[in-house]
């Protein structure tokens, strides 16, 4: 069972009552697990934010209080999955480490005849072919997964299209590759 749009005081007996309400009802209806937090969908801000609550929150990803965390972790609740983890990076182009990135990427572009693009939004359709496709080769190392479908990311991706700005949606391409098409294989199903 899944338990989402958690929120609750520091005070740790209301976390635990919430808790057992929910475990309650999972036993009732002959359920084994409690997974979250999920909220309203897997893909939004899902998650208990461990780390970071010195920044501000990020688009799609839990940002909650500090003292959630404890309270999860205490009640029995452990990490399932190592793809919930979000990441932070300076972009400060004369930061150091970034500089040396550029040099990296460059290199290698060159060396290995890659060209990046950014997305057309006019071709909108294409490209959400190719996000499923790459989406599902990079998750399916992970125990339990199952396939995204056509629609899924459609859902994911369509609500953010006005807010999203293609300069910063980039695709990488060897030379000597086709474009991933946007007929994904009929075989990729996910509810």
């Amino acid at each position: 069972m899944f338990i989402g749009i958690f929120e609750c005081i520091d005070d740790y007996k209301v976390a635990e009552a919430m808790f057992q309400c929910a475990e309650g009802w999972a036993h009732e209806h002959g359920l084994a697990m409690l997974c979250g937090t999920y909220n309203l969908d897997r893909e939004d801000g899902r998650g208990i934010l461990i780390e970071g609550h010195d920044r501000p929150p990020a688009f799609l990803c839990g940002h909650n209080a500090p003292y959630y965390g404890e309270f999860f972790e205490r009640y029995g609740f452990g990490k399932r999955h190592d793809d919930g983890l979000a990441y932070a990076c300076d972009l400060n182009p004369n930061n150091p480490k970034i500089q040396r990135l550029y040099r990296l990427a460059e290199g290698v572009r060159k060396r290995k005849n890659f060209t990046i693009r950014t997305v057309n939004m006019n071709d909108i359709d294409s490209e959400m072919g190719r996000v499923l496709i790459l989406q599902n080769r990079a998750l399916e190392h992970l125990e339990g997964f199952v396939p995204y479908s056509l629609e899924s990311v459609k859902a994911m991706l369509l609500p953010l299209k006005d807010l999203a700005d293609p300069e910063l949606i980039l695709f990488a391409k060897q030379m000597d590759k086709a474009w991933v098409g946007s007929q994904p294989s009929k075989t990729l199903t996910r509810s």
